[in-house]
């Protein structure tokens, strides 16, 4: 995770997050792991990387019903847990 990961891992993440190229996609479920116990615990610096991220996000899949067959063929075929 970029934003607790030892300083070569972060400055790898953040600059990932910071291209300009690329196009970031989530799903609520991401948002619902990350975000409330940075906010319980009030880690305000860790709930603005958040926020900006998911701000950032360019796609959220939402329509699980059709992606979870594709996503489990996916991993199936690649060996992925």
């Amino acid at each position: 995770m970029a934003f607790r990961a030892e300083a070569v891992a972060s400055l790898r993440a953040m600059q990932i997050l910071d291209d300009a190229n690329r196009e970031f996609v989530t799903s609520p479920f991401v948002k619902l792991e990350t975000l409330p116990k940075a906010q319980y615990q009030q880690q305000q610096e860790e709930v603005a990387f958040y926020e900006t991220y998911f701000k950032a996000v360019r796609i959220w899949v939402e329509d699980m019903a059709q992606i979870l067959p594709v996503a489990h063929e996916v991993a199936s075929q690649y060996g992925l847990a």
